[in-house]
């Protein structure tokens, strides 16, 4: 039986983050459009492999080691970050093309209202899924990893990466 987690951001004080009330211009950018804001800005000093919460915006080390899985259907748009009276830095916005089909409900509990999960009381994924990282359909803004990617993220000691595993 594979083991899942969500990918979640492991905030350490100080570190680099963007703040919530800059999410809208990095969906307006997921969703493939021209954000009015050319540079989002960013607080804190200390770097991160992964700064937001609920978006998905990672180091340029983090994507290239997506990008080293093959995974598919794996893009990373670049934004650039700001921070005033220093340089600007760039990241990599993560959107996965497809959502996966991957619930035994049977097993699950969860309320769904107009194809988006709102409450999830017990997950359980399919017994023959197996895919390194995923969204799972109706589920935005969460991404979810098997055993082995968690592991493999873990071997290369990303900074500010935590796993919730799903039951």
């Amino acid at each position: 039986m594979n083991k899942y987690y969500f990918l979640e951001r492991d905030y350490t004080e100080g570190d680099i983050i963007i703040p919530f009330e800059y999410h809208q211009s990095l969906e307006v950018v997921l969703d493939g459009k021209e954000s009015k804001l050319k540079t989002i800005p960013y607080i804190g000093d200390n770097d991160s492999d992964y700064i937001t919460s609920g978006m998905h915006v990672f180091s340029k080390r983090f994507m290239e080691f997506i990008l080293s899985m093959n995974i598919e259907n794996v893009v990373f748009i670049p934004i650039v970050i700001a921070q005033k009276d220093k340089n600007e830095k760039t990241f990599y916005l993560l959107k996965l093309n497809t959502s996966e089909d991957c619930i035994d409900y049977e097993k699950s509990d969860v309320v769904i209202i107009q194809d988006l999960i709102r409450k999830i009381n017990k997950l359980k994924l399919k017994d023959d899924f197996d895919k390194l990282l995923f969204q799972i359909k109706g589920l935005k803004l969460r991404i979810a990893v098997n055993e082995a990617m968690k592991i493999a993220i873990e071997q290369h000691k990303f900074k500010g990466i935590k796993f919730l595993e799903i039951s």
